[in-house]
């Protein structure tokens, strides 16, 4: 089958090999055929995985930040595009924590059917709900967090999942709004969240919330989901943006059945994640920390190459995008680390060594980290850079720009129609950033576009 994609081709649509993925990853990926795909499935179980390794724990190599797996993914795509394939990543992987939600429902709803006098002599249950749905309120979360606190000691991460993001923004702007601030702190390991209410039904406890998140919209969504404020906000850096945008009339993926053999590999380590997560109904484990610091001269290596491509370009969006970019990357290598040593403990037939755990860990770092940075780049530098500079908000005036040129083109033509657009921006800069995301070839002064 052929799969063709305008994806940011780069040198590589996936870090190394299927089977060389831990094992919930290596299965979830070969549900689908075609690298472009397997790439889009493999970004969409970031979240969903995460949302199981609730006591991993690791240092960064600047300040010595702590940091959790937590991961924000957003799937565009237009109408019947395929983006709803993260609805089969979520039922694959979500179902152990759906069940521990209900078997929450359920106490919630036996303890309203009570009479009166039997509530008197018992405690409301402190209700413990995990699966944010699509409505969910600001207020709902600031609750639900304070009931971790309460019960544990400690919090847990939310799971947020909605494949119909454009509604969200369009049916209730000023809900919206207030929901991209809890967005805000979820992505912050430690940032903590809260506002006073005035009624009574409502908590006003400062709460740490923590959030994964996976979810879907079109093109003209996402404009609506990360408008002009929460580009000025950096929102778009705390994202792994998931674009499909296959040509017209591009074949769809082909997706192979759900075999018991793999969901039998999938449920065993999900089961030692939720075990080493939880000690008993109340008590959670301690936290498991991840020694990554034999990872930091890879990671300073790529971020001193990335900072000396912002001064080149002269632009501070890159130099915000790409610090961001690195933190998600670490967030991935730390999450598999922790994985391949699990894997190891539950599958001795095939266990991997260090060395070469460090080797697999140190290219997914590298990946991760270059995919978000350039796929963010490319679709929200323009917009950054103008907020930066000026606050004015340029929208997709860089997209326009290149949609008008001709297939092959010189340094001058562009610098002409730039000027005519009203663009301050140095030619050599927008050149440096379509080439960085593999949109054109470049020989001296003559560029053409890659079809």
């Amino acid at each position: 089958m052929n799969y063709q994609s305008n994806e940011p081709k780069g040198p590589s649509l996936l870090p190394f090999k299927p089977t060389d993925f831990p094992a919930i990853f290596r299965y979830v990926l070969s549900i689908v055929d075609g690298d472009v795909w397997k790439q889009r499935y493999l970004l969409a179980t970031l979240p969903c995985v995460s949302a199981y390794a609730d006591r991993l724990r690791s240092k960064y190599f600047i300040g010595e930040e702590v940091h959790a797996p937590l991961f924000q993914v957003m799937v565009v795509g237009a109408q019947a595009s395929g983006k709803s394939y993260i609805r089969r990543v979520k039922e694959t992987i979500m179902k152990k924590l759906e069940d521990s939600d209900d078997a929450e429902r359920i106490k919630c709803q036996r303890y309203k059917e009570l009479s009166s006098k039997e509530r008197e002599k018992m405690a409301a249950p402190s209700s413990v709900f995990r699966m944010l749905t699509a409505s969910v309120s600001q207020a709902s979360i600031q609750k639900g967090a304070g009931n971790m606190k309460l019960r544990y000691d400690d919090y847990l991460s939310f799971f947020y999942f909605s494949e119909e993001g454009t509604l969200l923004a369009t049916s209730n702007r000023s809900s919206w709004s207030n929901m991209q601030e809890v967005f805000r702190c979820g992505f912050d390991y430690g940032a903590k969240f809260g506002n006073d209410r005035a009624h009574a039904d409502s908590s006003s406890m400062r709460v740490e919330v923590r959030l994964n998140l996976l979810l879907s919209t079109t093109p003209s969504g996402i404009a609506e989901l990360i408008d002009r404020r929460q580009v000025e906000q950096g929102t778009p850096s705390r994202i792994i943006p998931v674009f499909i945008d296959e040509p017209i009339g591009a074949k769809p993926p082909r997706i192979q059945p759900v075999t018991a053999e793999g969901m039998q590999q999938v449920d065993a380590v999900l089961d030692a994640l939720w075990e080493e997560t939880f000690k008993s109904e109340n008590e959670l484990r301690p936290e498991h920390w991840e020694d990554m610091r034999w990872l930091f001269p890879t990671i300073e290596s790529w971020c001193e190459s990335q900072r000396k491509n912002a001064i080149e370009y002269q632009t501070r969006s890159y130099d915000s995008l790409y610090r961001r970019a690195s933190v998600i990357g670490f967030r991935g290598a730390m999450l598999f680390s922790y994985l391949y040593h699990v894997d190891n403990r539950l599958f001795a037939k095939k266990t991997r060594s260090d060395r070469w755990i460090r080797s697999r860990v140190r290219e997914l770092y590298t990946w991760l980290a270059d995919y978000v940075l350039r796929t963010s780049y490319a679709y929200w530098g323009e917009q950054m850079e103008a907020a930066m500079k000026t606050g004015d908000f340029s929208g997709k005036k860089s997209k326009d720009l290149f949609s008008m040129l001709p297939e092959e083109f010189s340094t001058e033509s562009l610098k002409y129609a730039m000027q005519k657009m009203g663009m301050k921006t140095e030619p050599k800069v927008r050149l440096s950033q379509w080439r960085s995301s593999h949109m054109i070839l470049s020989e001296g002064n003559v560029h053409r576009k890659i079809s």
